[in-house]
């Protein structure tokens, strides 16, 4: 048995077929390469009076057209939604993001694999890095979410919650961290590695919002999600 594993090695060395796998060695390293995210604020294509805060508003609660009126005016990308909160109009943004990920291409020990499963997939870490922040206010904590291919929006039903990424501080410097993932966030994300000829997306989230004399946002914000896992195929 020693002798035709080896045989196959050398094999593989001189005709240079890279993805050899020891059959002694079950375990393959997965990785999710940094996917990049970029929040650019003048996308959201905001507006006022002043050119620099947000106007002041007054607004009943149970008349949400004066504060839907003045909108189309406000906010010109079509991601925001307006509130009457104490009598003054409120906007909110919809941050959205989404990243492919194709195990299959992206990791040469699956596609070695050819169609064999993998029975086991441990999660090991799950980070996310900034790499400029120059925000003029501090962006609420995102949720990244696990979805389909077809899926680009965190809302949707066949999309699922695995992590929290903490908000972020006005403007802050370059920095990287571990994610805390539940037992069940664990899981949702197991199974998408245990599914790796399926591409799928990973989605960030969350809704910035602008009260009455606030400056508008300017900025950019520009990080990254990484995923590191173990897997085995029997």
């Amino acid at each position: 048995m020693y002798q035709r594993t080896a045989l196959a090695a050398m094999t593989c060395v001189v005709a240079g077929c890279g993805n050899f796998i020891e059959p002694d060695d079950p375990e393959i390293s997965v990785a999710i390469s940094p996917r990049e995210f970029t929040v650019a604020t003048e996308q959201w294509e905001l507006t006022s009076p002043s050119g620099t805060v947000f106007p002041e508003l007054s607004c009943d609660a149970s008349e949400r057209q004066v504060c839907e009126a003045e909108l189309g005016e406000l906010c010109g990308s079509g991601n925001c939604e307006s509130a009457c909160v104490d009598n003054a109009c409120e906007l909110s943004i919809a941050v959205s993001l989404w990243r492919t990920v194709d195990l299959y291409e992206d990791n040469p020990r699956l596609r070695a694999l050819g169609d064999a499963p993998l029975l086991e997939v441990d999660i090991g870490r799950v980070y996310f890095g900034v790499v400029e922040n120059t925000l003029n206010f501090d962006m609420p904590p995102l949720t990244l979410s696990v979805a389909p291919a077809d899926v680009m929006d965190a809302a949707d039903l066949e999309a699922h919650a695995i992590a929290t990424l903490p908000a972020l501080s006005m403007p802050g410097p370059a920095t990287e961290a571990a994610l805390l993932l539940d037992e069940g966030q664990r899981a949702a994300l197991a199974e998408q590695v245990r599914a790796y000829r399926t591409p799928f997306n990973l989605i960030v989230s969350t809704r910035v919002r602008l009260a009455a004399n606030e400056p508008l946002p300017s900025g950019t914000l520009s990080a990254y999600i990484g995923v590191e896992a173990t897997a085995r195929q029997q």
